[in-house]
């Protein structure tokens, strides 16, 4: 019973091995990661580009039509008719004035990146936008907000 049972899993783990391996003819080829690293670095400074000039347009087309942006501590925002509503609400208040983006992990392949990290966005208010108000306390021989 024991050599028959070892023979049906050897026997499962070949056609399981055979039936995943790569079909003869399919390339395993690689690809040139800093090419694509390089490649996915322009567009990204050419979306921060037209964000910084407020140019919607430009900045959406670098963007999936049903994108889904979640901001922090904000509702998502779904697909390029919402993304347009809320950068012309954006827009009204504060200039961009840069993006810096810190990649913390990078998963690619020749044809899709997904990427994981922190941006910091700089903007200044625009005419009407407001001002930033504070509350501040003296907190040992400091200030606290």
């Amino acid at each position: 019973m024991i050599r028959r049972t070892s023979i049906v899993t050897v026997l499962a783990a070949v056609i399981l091995l055979v039936a995943c391996a790569p079909a003869g003819n399919q390339s395993t080829a690689t690809f040139d990661r800093n090419a694509i690293a390089r490649e996915i670095e322009t567009a990204s400074q050419a979306k921060t580009a037209a964000m910084v000039a407020g140019d919607i347009d430009t900045y959406l087309s670098f963007y999936m039509e049903d994108a889904v942006w979640m901001p922090p501590n904000a509702e998502e925002i779904l697909g390029h008719g919402a993304a347009r509503q809320r950068l012309e609400r954006v827009f009204k208040l504060v200039s961009i004035t840069g993006e810096t983006e810190i990649q913390e992990q990078v998963v690619m392949s020749p044809d899709w990146s997904a990427e994981r990290g922190q941006y910091v966005i700089s903007m200044t208010p625009t005419e009407g936008g407001g001002e930033p108000r504070r509350a501040r306390a003296r907190v040992g021989k400091g200030w606290r907000t």
